[in-house]
């Protein structure tokens, strides 16, 4: 639901947050991400990156838990 996702996108770090927002929802390509964070497009990649595999790991987690609860 959206508000699984917001909660989840809000426990990421500020910055990681803002980047895959930025990226996912609102369009921006690493070269403007990188122009506004003051990153080079590599640097705005891997962070976007970093943000990816974070939230894989929360999914993963949340998702034990649902697992979990319905059993």
């Amino acid at each position: 639901s959206e508000i699984e996702t917001a909660m989840i996108l809000s426990s990421l770090p500020p910055d990681l947050s803002q980047l895959f927002i930025k990226r996912y929802f609102e369009g921006y390509t690493s070269k403007e991400l990188a122009e506004e964070y003051g990153l080079s497009p590599s640097g705005a990649r891997a962070a976007l990156g970093r943000a990816r595999k974070l939230l894989r790991e929360k999914l993963k987690v949340e998702d034990g838990i649902h697992e979990k609860q319905s059993h």
